[in-house]
């Protein structure tokens, strides 16, 4: 996990988190989700989309927080409702962007089992990789006596451009396509694969990018028509949402973060808040706007909280920010 500290217990290492995870992303566990904050609108919008359609893209610049507010927003709303979210990418494996994302697969299948909150059917030797609509038929998930709903997160699927040759390529996008049109594919002359119904199998399909490779998308519209009926776009954080991203995670009680609860001072935040949506006009002239890069406040927060630790601050002051060098 992001922001790990190591502190001395009784006899034992007690693990300690910062409560801003600077260049990782949010991860998806309860403490993280509790330091997750300014994305409260966007949590819920991308929530319901999900819900209403069978494909969603997410897209936004470098940096925005594609994969934190898929962690820490989308992932347990998904869940409580009977959802079963499996975060993959098309790459890590060294193999095809299909094999890449079976293992993903397994990799979450397997981690959730361990801990005996599901079952899945049938075992991985049986599993039937004809294509993924096949795949998709025939897996299911069991919790407790309730079939819950595949969701397939694709992160980072800009990697399927940047990582595969054409070809490879091509074998995914076809897949993809009879995955999310629910249209059953012909494998082989025999059509490979146990007698099923045509009806599409219940699963749903979220893939994050980056916005500078949208354009790449082209090269899948033709086998996939949705592929821009239901997008979302992360936007930069607004200031007020900024405000809340820093402000209410350093109130936060608890044993395992790595500082005692402090807060900013009303001047230290608007400071903090002015550098950070600060825009250059040119010839040396800027302006305060109104949008926040996350990864840039999360650096800087994570700056400033060691120094409340270090100096063992209970309210940080303008004074305690160094200046703007040392925000920079």
């Amino acid at each position: 996990m992001a922001g790990l500290n190591s502190e001395p217990g009784a006899g034992s290492q007690v693990k300690r988190i910062s409560r801003y995870p600077g260049v990782q992303p949010f991860g998806d566990d309860e403490i993280q989700r509790r330091l997750f904050r300014g994305r409260e609108e966007e949590k819920y919008e991308l929530f319901q989309l999900v819900v209403a359609e069978r494909l969603v893209l997410l897209f936004a610049r470098s940096g925005i927080g594609k994969s934190s507010l898929i962690n820490a927003g989308l992932l347990e709303p998904l869940r409580e409702q009977g959802y079963f979210p499996m975060v993959v990418r098309v790459s890590g494996s060294g193999g095809s962007p299909l094999d890449c994302l079976y293992d993903g697969i397994r990799a979450a299948a397997e981690k959730t089992a361990e801990h005996g909150q599901i079952e899945y059917e049938p075992p991985e030797s049986e599993w039937n990789k004809a294509s993924l609509w096949h795949f998709f038929k025939t897996f299911e998930l069991w919790k407790n006596d309730r079939l819950l709903s595949p969701v397939l997160v694709i992160d980072q699927f800009e990697e399927l451009f940047t990582l595969h040759a054409v070809e490879q390529r091509k074998q995914l996008i076809h897949e993809l396509a009879d995955l999310v049109r629910g249209t059953r594919p012909r494998v082989g002359p025999d059509n490979i694969g146990p007698k099923l119904s045509d009806a599409p199998p219940e699963v749903k399909v979220v893939l994050t990018l980056r916005e500078d490779f949208y354009a790449n998308l082209e090269e899948l519209r033709d086998r996939i028509p949705s592929i821009y009926k239901a997008p979302f776009r992360l936007k930069p954080l607004s200031r007020g949402q900024a405000a809340r991203a820093i402000a209410e995670p350093a109130k936060l009680e608890g044993e395992h973060f790595a500082t005692p609860p402090f807060s900013w001072s009303d001047e230290t935040l608007e400071k903090v808040l002015d550098f950070l949506s600060e825009q250059r006009l040119g010839e040396g002239k800027t302006t305060v706007g109104k949008e926040v890069e996350p990864f840039q406040l999360q650096l800087i927060c994570q700056h400033v909280e060691q120094t409340v630790r270090e100096r063992k601050l209970e309210i940080v002051t303008p004074g305690d920010l160094g200046g703007a060098d040392a925000l920079k």
